[in-house]
């Protein structure tokens, strides 16, 4: 969301150019963030009230999923890189 946010800022040039941080808002984005223009700090904290988590019902069959697919390939244990270790001198 945020990626396609800050692409529509660059297109419409939106950000103030003596300080590039605040965003100058146009009438679609006046509608989103209540303001006329935001920092982009809090625009990531503003878009929090139009996004909300998934539910726990669908994390959980979501981890259930992953749960499945590892034992499938064979494992129980999700994959890591081994480690290198230290050779004594």
């Amino acid at each position: 969301v945020v990626k396609k946010l800050w692409a529509y800022i660059r297109e419409k040039n939106l950000q103030d150019p003596k300080n590039r941080r605040n965003i100058i808002c146009d009438e679609a984005l006046q509608v989103l963030f209540r303001v006329n223009s935001i920092n982009m700090f809090q625009m990531n904290k503003a878009l929090t009230r139009h996004i909300w988590p998934l539910d726990e019902a669908d994390a959980k069959s979501k981890e259930k999923e992953k749960q499945c697919e590892q034992v499938e390939e064979g494992t129980d244990e999700p994959k890591h890189k081994a480690k290198r270790q230290k050779k004594e001198v």
